[in-house]
This record gives C-alpha cells, structure tokens and sequence, in this order.
C-alpha cells in the first residue's frame, strides 16, 4: 500500500510539472504576427488592452490570412472590426478616452492602419474590394472621419489621411 501511494504521488508531481511547463514553452516559442502569416496560418487576433472600460469586438468571417492588431490605452475606448475575405489586415492603435473605430472589411489584400490619439475621436470606414492599402492618424479631440470605399480596387495605392483637430469632420467617399 505505502508503494502505490508514493507511486501516484510521484506521478501526480510529473504530470504537474508537465502541464505547467508545456504553456510556458509555447508562450516563449510563439511567433510573431507576420511568421504566421507568412506561413499561412488561419485569421489572427491581436489585443493590448491597458486601462479600464476599453471595448474590442472582432469579427473574422469567410476566409483565411486575416489579421488584426488592436492596442487601446485609456479608458472607455471601442474598436468594432469586421473582415470578411481573405488576407485583410487592420491595425487599430487608440490612446485617449471616449475614441471609437468602426471598420468593415470585405474583400482580399486589403490593409488598413488607425491611430487615434485624443480624446472623443470617431473613425468609420468602410473598405470594399481588393488591394487596398489606407493610413489614418487622427490626433485631437472630438475630430469624426468617416471614409466610405466601394470601388472595385486592385491595386496597391497607399492613400494617407492626417486628421489632426478639435471638432473637425472629414467625409470621403470612393465608388
């Protein structure tokens, strides 16, 4: 009897040590956002959090390669991302309180980086097509750039969109 018992608790301390170092040898071994990608790996998520009441409501749908990046820093941020087609990237960077970022995705290739720095700042796009590549980098407060792009799109234009503002608005709409 007194043998079974050391046996099992020599087998219960493996299995322990086992389980606790498997976790940490991944975490150390994972690699980053764009080796995954390369290798082709199915959609990935990306979130930072740093603060309170921040909001992140991701959405991959339809296809494989997709990728988003978020980062919020401050306090009641929200990021709403949808992609919907193959290999489209979104990275969302928010520092500041009450900023909101609406993007919808659909489509492949498309690529999509947001930084917003202030407070009550909005950003909604929409980005249709294919091969698309947008920057936005809105600093200020309660600054609204809405962007609306339903053109077919195949190619690999970079477009750039500075918002630096109290209370402005900015409108664009491709079709």
């Amino acid at each position: 009897m007194k043998k079974l018992a050391i046996v099992l608790l020599f087998g219960s301390a493996s299995i322990a040590a086992s389980e606790l170092s498997l976790p940490l040898q991944l975490l150390l071994e994972q690699p980053s956002m764009n080796q995954m990608l390369a290798e082709d790996r199915e959609n990935l998520v990306q979130v930072n959090q740093v603060g309170n009441h921040n909001q992140a409501i991701l959405l991959q749908a339809g296809g494989k390669g997709n990728a988003i990046a978020l980062t919020q820093t401050g306090w009641r941020n929200l990021a709403d991302v949808a992609q919907i087609g193959n290999k489209n990237q979104s990275f969302v960077n928010q520092k500041g309180k009450n900023n909101e970022v609406y993007i919808r995705q659909e489509g492949n290739e498309n690529d999509l980086n947001i930084l917003q720095d202030g407070d009550n700042l909005l950003v909604e796009y929409n980005q249709f097509g294919q091969g698309k590549s947008d920057r936005v980098q809105q600093k200020g407060q309660g600054g609204v750039f809405i962007k609306n792009d339903y053109a077919p799109g195949n190619g690999v234009r970079v477009n750039t969109f500075n918002q630096h503002t109290t209370g402005g608005t900015v409108i664009v709409n491709h079709y």
